[in-house]
């Protein structure tokens, strides 16, 4: 949700330079931009649905038509003394705002901006059969573990820590959540905690992200792999090399990220500032 999201046939990024910050949506199969917005003050996160991409800044959210590029709405607007930024990840009918500088979560109805429910939290949180998730426990907002608690009553379910940090967000198929961390990729049962496969093969560089029943991920050496859901085993990588003599441009402090549908896995690289798309095809790019 921080650097490309793909919605539908379309592949959006975050395009982001000194002192300028917009949204650039592509055309996913001939790389044709479809339409960018303007400027964004403080654009930090970006996500979409079938209908809306929505943006999160410091102040406010702010939502777009995903086909035109129609301003829509604005919403969880905050103070002028703002600091920190708000995450976004739409989720049906809804779409939830982080803040995890003010450690509150807003509930945005998707189509209108409204604020439907908002409420105190430690770190970012996910609902799954009534469990809460949070990538903080005890109150550490270093995101050094990932914990589950009972809805209502509160009560720990279980807690996991990591050896560094976890790379949120999760990913959750059926009954399983998958997170990672920076050495480590992790696949959790919700209910019991325990851990189905555990592979610490190499650092990484981004979250997994699902796609076409494939996990992918981004390594810090900025290969893609994949990975197979069920096992954590390996099924196949893309070797990327990036190039490095813009590495630092703009101020902007490099890093990569990674978005996958049933259709297309895009890859970002802001050290050469490369979109990479490539299309699925028998359940590989």
């Amino acid at each position: 949700m921080y650097g490309v999201v793909i919605s539908k046939n379309y592949i959006i990024t975050k395009q982001a330079t000194l002192g300028d910050n917009r949204i650039v949506v592509f055309n996913a199969h001939t790389g044709d931009i479809i339409w960018e917005s303007d400027p964004i003050y403080h654009l930090n996160s970006i996500h979409a649905d079938s209908e809306r991409v929505y943006v999160g800044g410091i102040r406010q959210v702010q939502a777009y038509n995903l086909d035109t590029g129609q301003f829509l709405w604005k919403g969880a607007e905050q103070g002028i003394n703002k600091m920190g930024s708000l995450k976004v990840y739409a989720e049906g009918t809804e779409l939830n705002v982080y803040d995890l500088h003010g450690n509150r979560v807003y509930t945005l109805d998707a189509e209108t901006g409204q604020t439907i429910n908002e409420i105190d939290y430690t770190g970012p949180y996910f609902v799954r059969d009534n469990i809460y998730f949070s990538v903080a426990c005890g109150g550490n907002m270093m995101l050094t573990c990932l914990s589950a608690r009972e809805e209502g009553k509160g009560k720990m379910l279980w807690a996991y820590s990591f050896n560094g940090y976890a790379l949120s967000w999760p990913v959750f198929v059926k009954d399983t959540i998958f997170v990672t961390g920076e050495d480590q990729l992790l696949a959790i049962d919700i209910r019991s905690g325990n851990i189905i496969w555990n592979s610490a093969e190499a650092n990484f560089a981004t979250a997994m992200v699902l796609g076409n029943n494939q996990l992918y991920v981004i390594r810090n050496d900025a290969v893609i792999v994949s990975i197979d859901p069920e096992t954590g085993k390996q099924v196949g990588i893309v070797e990327i090399a990036p190039k490095q003599d813009i590495e630092f441009k703009g101020g902007q402090v490099p890093y990569y990220t990674i978005a996958a549908s049933d259709e297309f896995v895009a890859a970002y690289y802001s050290n050469s500032q490369e979109l990479i798309v490539f299309e699925q095809v028998n359940n590989n790019e």
